[in-house]
């Protein structure tokens, strides 16, 4: 259980680096757009709940 708990951790920490989850905070770039009807296999990395840092800062994409 403590393993899992840690992998789940690294995980949301590295994406939180990179951006955050509109739809929560807590979700990781994966768990954000998992239901997302708008992201396709190709544009896995568009998905309109996850914004990155710069996008909500300065409103531009990286």
């Amino acid at each position: 259980a403590l393993a899992g708990g840690i992998d789940i951790s690294a995980h949301w920490m590295t994406d939180l680096k990179v951006g955050v989850c509109l739809n929560g905070f807590w979700f990781n770039h994966e768990d954000c757009c998992w239901a997302s009807n708008e992201t396709t296999f190709q544009e896995r990395d568009k998905c309109p709940q996850w914004k990155s840092w710069a996008e909500l800062m300065v409103g531009v994409n990286e």
